[in-house]
């Protein structure tokens, strides 16, 4: 796992509202993650991105057919990764003590699926 700062060189990314890391593949935010899903953007609004759930890489597969709304990696805001409604994307979310479904990071909570980089979470 790599992790940046924007200080410069530190071991930790500052957002606005708190630290947070960046994994370096797919495969150590899948290990990081409660869910791993691919599926459709449906909606984006100030609550996070509702997903159509396609596929589940890790985590329970009941959530296929039904959707997911993914909440923004802490009380800040939206996530910082723009995606358009009805793409295709994959989602690295964690479970909060509440049991919301929270985004991973600001930067790879909810992303594009790109066949090439995510396929093998999801066998395909």
């Amino acid at each position: 796992m790599s992790v940046l700062s924007s200080c410069g060189e530190e071991s930790v990314q500052s957002a606005s509202c708190g630290s947070y890391v960046i994994f370096d593949s797919p495969n150590t935010a899948a290990e990081a993650s409660d869910l791993v899903i691919r599926g459709t953007l449906i909606d984006m609004s100030g609550d996070g991105e509702t997903v159509q759930v396609n596929a589940v890489a890790k985590g329970d597969s009941s959530f296929v057919g039904g959707s997911i709304l993914a909440k923004p990696a802490d009380d800040c805001g939206p996530s910082s990764v723009e995606v358009a409604a009805g793409s295709e994307v994959v989602a690295f979310l964690i479970q909060s003590d509440s049991g919301e479904w929270r985004q991973l990071s600001p930067t790879q909570g909810v992303v594009s699926y790109d066949a090439e980089e995510y396929a093998a979470l999801f066998d395909d």
